[in-house]
């Protein structure tokens, strides 16, 4: 298929990182941080919040400097996986929620940045490839058994996706 190019493929198989990473944030700050539901809720109340905030800021901007959000989001989510006092990863949560809506922002463009034709057939094969690269990731958790570890990965996935980063064709 013409519209899916190699870095885009590419750019879809490690955003399952960010993916991964917050399907398992919950489990990790229940287990390691502080095993309240609540505390949960407002961790995630407050990455909602600023990613609002985000959203309403970049919203008027094609000029997201990916590269450098993406670096910064990797370095407060090492923060995160590190700093086991609930107060600081509260205020993390805030600039987690900033560096996680610009990585969606980018990853949204680059899976809807296609022609006219063909529209259902490229959105399978997008869905398919994120469906089978989670699901072997996972099988591969499975083995790894060491949720930090786990973490660290995805975390190298979110990197590696601000290295590859492809041209998004603003004119369509």
């Amino acid at each position: 298929m013409n519209n899916l190019k190699k870095d885009k493929v590419l750019f879809f198989i490690f955003e399952q990182g960010k993916v991964i990473f917050l399907l398992l944030q919950s489990l990790y700050l229940y287990i390691y941080v502080k095993n309240d539901i609540t505390y949960l809720g407002l961790f995630n109340v407050i990455l909602g919040i600023s990613s609002i905030i985000t959203i309403y800021i970049f919203s008027k901007t094609n000029n997201y400097k990916f590269k450098l959000f993406n670096s910064l989001l990797c370095t407060i989510l090492i923060l995160k996986i590190n700093i086991i006092n609930p107060n600081i990863l509260l205020i993390l949560a805030f600039f987690e929620g900033i560096g996680i809506k610009i990585f969606e922002v980018v990853s949204t463009k680059n899976i809807y940045n296609i022609n006219k034709e063909n529209i259902i057939s490229y959105l399978i094969i997008v869905e398919v490839i994120f469906c089978l690269i989670s699901s072997f990731i996972f099988i591969i958790f499975y083995f790894i058994n060491n949720l930090k570890l786990m973490l660290y990965i995805c975390i190298v996935f979110i990197f590696i996706c601000g290295l590859i980063n492809p041209k998004i064709d603003n004119n369509r």
